[in-house]
């Protein structure tokens, strides 16, 4: 049985509104390496800055999980088993995407995951911001592949150079303040 996430009741508009954060990740708990703990510190200290985050990461679920941990469905990685690899799509992930009503989303690996991120940020109209942890540049050479990083993606397909896009539609018009007040 899969958890539903919080909502929240509806802001006030006096006061700062928190912004609804949704992270996209094909790496999570239980793996331990450098983008889960950039993840988990990225959300704490936004929560303790009162914003909301949601984080859409591969199964399985871990007993710490909270109800805005979303899990996509995956399979271990036949060559490293405590990789996962994740469906692109969950109708139960999006459904609960919408229904929390993300302000933006921010991915943090040009994968599976992250590219459903992408895929929710565009229908839903909203910003999305891509962050890479991995210089896959120097992975991708490093593993043979040869070429500056401007040559890098026609070398390893489906990736980007570039280190953080903004996507390119124009973001939904809101009826919630800013933290501005614009």
């Amino acid at each position: 049985m899969r958890p539903a996430l919080a909502t929240t009741a509806p802001r006030d508009e006096k006061d700062p509104a928190p912004v609804r954060i949704g992270f996209f990740s094909d790496t999570y708990t239980p793996q331990i390496n450098g983008v889960v703990t950039s993840i988990k510190l990225f959300a704490e200290a936004l929560e303790r800055q009162g914003h909301e985050v949601y984080i859409f990461a591969p199964t399985p679920r871990q007993p710490t999980d909270t109800d805005r941990i979303v899990r996509i469905p995956s399979i271990p990685f036949a060559l490293q088993p405590e990789m996962r690899l994740a469906s692109i799509y969950s109708q139960h992930a999006y459904r609960l995407a919408r229904k929390v009503d993300l302000d933006i989303v921010h991915s943090h690996d040009p994968f599976a995951i992250g590219l459903f991120g992408l895929a929710v940020a565009k229908r839903s109209r909203i910003p999305y911001v891509h962050t890479y942890h991995t210089l896959y540049p120097s992975t991708c050479t490093t593993s043979g592949r040869r070429g500056s990083p401007a040559r890098w993606p026609s070398a390893c397909p489906g990736t980007s150079a570039t280190n953080a896009t903004w996507s390119s539609h124009r973001p939904r018009r809101s009826r919630r303040r800013s933290r501005s007040g614009a």
